[in-house]
């Protein structure tokens, strides 16, 4: 699945609102990541793409603000081919309420989640954010951003979405039976074949 295919794919899910959230891919030294104010699901072309370095530290105009939290990624993790930074409903619920955990027991396709990280609240676009992102990436595929979002990783595109979809559904569970005062039993599935 190449970068354009999973920018509509997670437009017509819900996965972003507006002009929010950022998709990139690695190509070699470089990457490309979406404009910067374009919609997910109106990226149609390379021309809606921006190329970056992944080895400098300038910023290009036009990418998108999240570019060194991007950056970040691919330099703490070679085997990283893909980034996607989205605002899911449930996973952003789930990561402006500190109180309630990712059981990724809930479903078999959790296993792939594992471990999910927390990440602190920092302003988007920041210098702090990008950091504190690529050392976390440095262990987990998943990460949930307090007050922000989430950020999944694959060593392909196909892979990254996958886990987003994989965790906002857990998270759907999780704050669908929290709203319905159903407590959930998890720890029944012991992992993905």
């Amino acid at each position: 699945m190449d970068i354009i295919t999973a920018c509509r794919k997670i437009a017509e899910k819900g996965l972003v609102a507006g002009a929010s959230g950022n998709v990139s891919e690695r190509a070699g030294s470089s990457f490309h990541i979406t404009a910067s104010g374009v919609r997910l699901d109106s990226v149609r072309s390379a021309k809606d793409l921006v190329k970056c370095d992944t080895g400098s530290d300038a910023f290009i105009t036009g990418a998108s603000m999240e570019t060194r939290m991007h950056r970040a990624i691919y330099r703490q993790r070679p085997d990283a081919w893909a980034v996607i930074h989205a605002n899911p409903p449930f996973s952003t619920v789930v990561a402006c309420a500190p109180e309630l955990t990712v059981d990724t027991s809930l479903i078999p396709e959790g296993a792939l989640l594992n471990p999910v990280c927390r990440v602190g609240a920092y302003p988007a676009g920041s210098n702090e954010l990008a950091e504190a992102v690529g050392l976390s990436a440095g262990k987990s595929n998943v990460l949930i951003l307090k007050n922000h979002g989430v950020v999944t990783v694959g060593a392909n595109m196909e892979e990254a979405l996958n886990r987003l979809e994989y965790l906002e559904l857990i998270c759907r569970i999780i704050v669908t039976a929290k709203s319905a005062g159903i407590v959930l039993g998890g720890g029944g599935v012991s992992g993905y074949r």
